[in-house]
């Protein structure tokens, strides 16, 4: 493929790190304050002699940690196609998890495709302060939401925290109370399912931006 890249790696035969396989780096960001803008880039490549697998594969992670919940931002790689899946945990128990999914698109092996998410978290699930994920896929929208698109005519607690319309907790002054963090590699926490050996992905030119981006 030409260039500096790096490359990632998971086979069946991989120790389970935190009940799934993985090969990933991260990158800690702080505690930011709601309605804040972030953007995060990543370039990745499908190898044309890997198979596509229907098993989830995460590929990028973007995390809240808060005191009660988490709330994710996660790309997947799902057969051939690129899913958004935005999820949290109100109260910190696998029970209370909610989610939505979103195809982003099909994937083109052996082609690198750049991929930027505008995040906003956000405490208000709908209004202007609403909660907004944007994605691009090498230069193109493909994607948009936001509070008032997705909160369903519902309306979040005064304490919460709504990304899309999904909640989470916040502290008092609106602050991630545990920090956030974005994580790009692969991880899969059902591979032992899977009909594959071993899994491989090549990423390059990671970014990170402010509101100032």
């Amino acid at each position: 493929t030409g260039g500096t890249y790096m490359r990632f790696e998971i086979r069946k035969t991989d120790t389970m790190v935190n009940g799934a396989f993985r090969d990933e780096v991260g990158i800690t960001t702080g505690s930011p304050l709601v309605n804040t803008h972030r953007w995060y880039e990543i370039t990745y490549l499908f190898p044309q002699w890997i198979s596509f697998d229907p098993v989830h594969k995460c590929i990028m992670q973007l995390n809240d940690i808060t005191s009660l919940g988490s709330v994710e931002v996660l790309i997947n790689i799902v057969g051939s196609k690129l899913v958004l899946w935005a999820r949290c945990w109100p109260d910190g128990t696998a029970g209370s998890e909610i989610g939505r999914f979103y195809d982003i698109g099909t994937i083109t092996k052996n082609v690198w495709d750049r991929v930027l998410v505008h995040y906003v978290p956000s405490l208000d699930a709908t209004g202007p302060n609403a909660g907004i994920i944007e994605i691009w896929r090498n230069g193109q929208k493909v994607l948009l939401t936001n509070g008032n698109a997705l909160a369903g005519g519902g309306s979040p607690l005064p304490d919460t925290y709504a990304i899309t319309g999904i909640t989470g907790s916040a502290d008092i002054n609106g602050n991630l109370i545990s920090g956030t963090y974005v994580k790009w590699g692969i991880y899969n926490s059902a591979f032992a399912s899977s009909t594959l050996s071993k899994s491989v992905m090549y990423f390059k030119d990671y970014r990170m931006g402010t509101a100032a981006a």
